[in-house]
Formats: structure tokens, C-alpha cells, sequence
């Protein structure tokens, strides 16, 4: 089985051929699933088109700071982060954390910061166990990811803009 950073290496040269692994078909089905309930639910108004990769990223209103969705079909759960580009990681996540307490209660979940310090990007997250590979889960799935994102960007959006 192949490890994530082999699949985003595959996924241009898989785009550029149009031949798709299965996990890259499932990936695309998948995300399209979301992007289409994040419209219906009028939860963001625009919403990129997805890839066949493990994540598909929504705007914040700052480069370099981003919702980053996950499906780890390697770990075995979905997810969503707040992913902060190198450049403003540190300063950006200080900030953030002033505020830790109340982008938790506002979001309704202790969130996990920062889990892996030793890496230049950062990140703000909350993941919970998925069988990917369970396509009549994908629902619940894309519904759970609806509504974090709903409530990360109410929580976020305006702290992020603000960042200095």
C-alpha cells in the first residue's frame, strides 16, 4: 500500500493521463459528494472543484491559511484542519491559540493543535475514525464534514482575517 506522499506524487501524472488508481476514483467521487452538500446547504457559496487526493482546501480569506478536509484512507479517518503554510505558521498559530478556549466552545470540540511541532507547516484539527472505502458511510461522512466546516469558518474566518 502506498503512503500519501507517494499518491500526491501519482495524482499529476495520473490527471495528465486521465488514468485514475482506485483510490484517486474513490477520492474524487467522494469530495464531489461534499462539494455538492457544502452548495446544497448553502453552507459557502463557492467551493473548488475537487481532485482525486486526500484533501480538498476552502478559502479563508488569507493566503496561506486554509480549511484543509482530509480523507485518510491510510489512518482510516476523515477530518479538517486549519492548515497554516510555512511562511506565517508560527506567528499565525500563536494568535490563534490566545483564543483556543473559545474557537473550541464556539466549534463545540477540543480540537488537536499543533500535533506534530516538529514540521514547518501547522495545523488546527479535528478528526474522527472512517472507513472511506464504505461508500454507503459516505453521507454521514460528507454531513459531519459539512458541518465542521460550517462551524470552523464561523469561528475562524473573522480571527483569521485579523491575524497580524
Amino acid at each position: 500500500m502506498c503512503q500519501p506522499n507517494e499518491v500526491v506524487r501519482a495524482t499529476p501524472a495520473a490527471k495528465s493521463s486521465g488514468a485514475l488508481t482506485e483510490i484517486q476514483q474513490m477520492q474524487l467521487e467522494c469530495w464531489t459528494m461534499f462539494r455538492d452538500r457544502l452548495l446544497e446547504k448553502k453552507v459557502l457559496l463557492l467551493v473548488q472543484t475537487p481532485g482525486p487526493q486526500y484533501w480538498l482546501e476552502i478559502a479563508l480569506g488569507r493566503s496561506n491559511i486554509f480549511l484543509s478536509n482530509i480523507l485518510d484512507t491510510y489512518a482510516g479517518r476523515i477530518g479538517i484542519r486549519i492548515y497554516r503554510g510555512n511562511r506565517i505558521a508560527e506567528a499565525a498559530l500563536a494568535q490563534l491559540e490566545k483564543d483556543k478556549d473559545a474557537i473550541e466552545k464556539e466549534i463545540g470540540e477540543k480540537l488537536s493543535w499543533n500535533p506534530t511541532p516538529e514540521k514547518r507547516d501547522k495545523i488546527i484539527g479535528l478528526f474522527r475514525n472512517a472507513d472511506v472505502s464504505n461508500r454507503d458511510a459516505w453521507p454521514e461522512y460528507c454531513d459531519w464534514l459539512v458541518d465542521c466546516v460550517g462551524e470552523f469558518h464561523q469561528a475562524c474566518v473573522w480571527r483569521i482575517k485579523a491575524l497580524t
